[in-house]
């Protein structure tokens, strides 16, 4: 356990005083990290401030711990113990500005002290705030957690429904559109202490049909929902001809193909602990998940046959393609991974140790190889490649020319790209061959930008609300073509081609209009508009 550092206290007529001694994890890049299923770490919050950009809910006076729960458990936090009236909150994300909150809790049972539950897998990474509630609240902090086993019976909470309107492109840029209703409903449980721990149930409403228009905008399906599955289904996947849907009051998956304007039904599977399922032509991929952890089936293009699987098991997939999957199993401090072929064959094993202030980050080549690093605030460690026979490759090796600071934008096992954000809004992009890390190119973009790497380097450019893409050969040598900065977000469809979409609101009715677009210009333009 970190020590933060010494407070000094004066007893005057039973007061107690504190000195301004800043807490050492009074800034989130100084967070202390705690570790374990259970455990309690001290500290306080007096001289603590806010940060600019931070978000809080109690006072400014916070300080920052860090936890990566290190099993899949329902974990209790709480401030009990503590000698104010305190406010906790639990954020996930990497940049102080942009966090999220994951929950968070002012007063538990009829006490000034707070306490929250969560549901965590391992390697998740939490970060914890502690405040204040009301201005002046500051004194001594108890930080506790621990996994909770004993709980009362689900109680229903809410009901929440919202309209929502969906648009699907195919490979033959084909478009199939609907509105629906998304109905949630909450259940809440309580432990010993009193701590709540929430669930949520959600299922799709269709109020229409499907509609399905081809790209010289003539309609195949109007207005229709495919027969012989239940009103209680959800959609997943549409690749132009087919449709992929889960019929969830029966567990099934089914494959409808579109045909003649009707949907016909091609192929259908009870499939249990199901998450989600895309066409992997050939073949059907089904991602499965329960509270153990997570697994996939392979079938058939008509789900007739099973033709691998990856079970369930304890610990988050990582699916690299052409049969080859990563396992992650993380063990306090330490990242086990190993890689198997269709579910049996053993390609590689890896085992990471991580530091225990920093972030691990991860990236898989096709084969199996791994390259990895941390990441302390902003700060990035030197990288390690080892490739699928754990022959390392590249050993602790900085990149040159970015110095610490950029952020990885592509890696293949022979070539990795980075971005290094400049003063002023503009990036440049560098392309490093692997093997020794050799710098090959080096590209300036104007303006907020990403790339996207496949047989082409695609740059996506940002100007507040305008967007654009760059496209330029894998070596950042030439720049092919470009579609300049315009309304609308841009994302790549398929290989050369794009897609603009622009949405525009008038009170609660909803235009969206997607322009595809290649080249050689505009492919089609295809509108929807629909009532929230």
């Amino acid at each position: 356990m970190k020590k933060i550092s010494s407070v000094i206290m004066l007893a005057l007529v039973g007061t107690i005083v504190y000195a301004s001694v800043v807490p050492l994890n009074n800034d989130f890049v100084n967070r202390e990290i705690i570790t374990g299923s259970n455990g309690s770490a001290a500290g306080w919050n007096v001289g603590a401030t806010l940060e600019p950009g931070e978000k809080h809910y109690g006072n400014s006076n916070t300080v920052w711990w860090s936890w990566t729960p290190p099993t899949y458990a329902v974990y209790q936090l709480d401030t009990f113990g503590s000698s104010f009236d305190t406010y906790l909150t639990v954020f996930f994300g990497d940049v102080l500005t942009s966090l999220y909150v994951e929950t968070s809790n002012n007063d538990a049972l009829g006490t000034q002290q707070s306490a929250v539950c969560l549901t965590a897998g391992s390697g998740t990474d939490f970060h914890i705030q502690v405040s204040g509630c009301n201005a002046g609240d500051i004194g001594s902090i108890t930080l506790n957690w621990h996994a909770v086993t004993t709980w009362c019976d689900w109680i229903f909470s809410y009901n929440y429904t919202d309209s929502y309107f969906t648009v699907e492109f195919g490979d033959d840029l084909s478009s199939l559109s609907f509105p629906y209703m998304l109905a949630w409903t909450a259940y809440y449980r309580t432990n010993e202490l009193g701590c709540e721990d929430w669930k949520y149930e959600n299922s799709h409403v269709y109020t229409n049909g499907f509609t399905i228009t081809d790209k010289n905008n003539n309609k195949i399906i109007d207005n229709k929902l495919p027969e012989g599955i239940s009103t209680n289904f959800s959609f997943h996947y549409f690749d132009g001809k087919q449709v992929l849907l889960y019929d969830r009051d029966n567990k099934t998956l089914i494959i409808y193909k579109v045909t003649n304007g009707a949907f016909v039904k091609s192929g259908e599977k009870i499939i249990d602990n199901f998450g989600d399922a895309w066409f992997d032509k050939p073949d059907i991929s089904v991602f499965l998940y329960d509270n153990i952890g997570e697994g996939i089936k392979v079938f058939d293009k008509k789900l007739d046959k099973e033709k691998w699987t990856e079970p369930v098991a304890n610990g988050d997939i990582v699916i690299l393609g052409k049969g080859l999957v990563a396992r992650e199993n993380r063990s306090n401090d330490v990242l086990n991974i190993t890689c198997r072929k269709k579910g049996k064959k053993l390609v590689s094993r890896h085992s990471i140790t991580n530091l225990p202030d920093a972030r691990l980050y991860v990236e898989y080549d096709s084969k199996g190889g791994i390259l990895y690093w941390t990441k302390k605030s902003d700060t990035n460690s030197p990288l390690t490649y080892i490739d699928r026979k754990g022959e390392r490759i590249v050993d602790n090796q900085s990149l040159t020319d970015v110095g610490d600071v950029w952020d990885l934008q592509s890696f293949d096992g022979k070539i990795l790209y980075v971005r290094k954000t400049l003063n002023g809004g503009s990036n440049t992009f560098y392309v490093y061959k692997v093997k020794g890390l050799k710098k090959l190119a080096d590209k300036n973009v104007n303006g907020w930008s990403r790339l996207d790497v496949d047989r082409k380097a695609y740059f996506f450019t940002s100007f507040c609300s305008a967007n654009g893409v760059i496209v330029c050969d894998k070596k950042l040598k030439k720049e092919k073509w470009s579609d300049p900065p315009a309304d609308g977000n841009v994302k790549r469809l398929t290989k050369d081609i794009f897609i603009r979409m622009i949405r525009t609101t008038v009170g609660d009715n909803v235009t969206e209009t997607y322009k595809i677009f290649g080249k050689k210009g505009e492919i089609v333009t295809y509108i929807f508009s629909y009532t929230k």
